[in-house]
């Protein structure tokens, strides 16, 4: 492979990122939206950012905590 078929496939692979790094951040505000979450609640938007995005333990801990208190408030 030469250098100008590497930055092709550089390129295309950038294009590829591009349009997936979208869909996440659109499948995120969804998220949000779904679990109810408002983006003035920067800690919870955090917590939730940490468990989608690095599969944190502890994230997953407070989410679930949240989730929990949420939907005992709507009982």
């Amino acid at each position: 492979m030469n250098k100008q078929e590497k930055l092709i496939l550089a390129e295309t692979c950038a294009n590829k990122i591009s349009v997936l790094a979208h869909k996440q951040d659109k499948l995120f505000e969804k998220l949000k939206v779904d679990l109810n979450i408002s983006a003035d609640d920067e800690y919870l938007v955090d917590v939730l950012f940490d468990y989608c995005f690095n599969g944190g333990e502890y994230s997953l801990k407070l989410l679930n905590k949240y989730l929990e208190k949420q939907t005992n408030t709507c009982i």
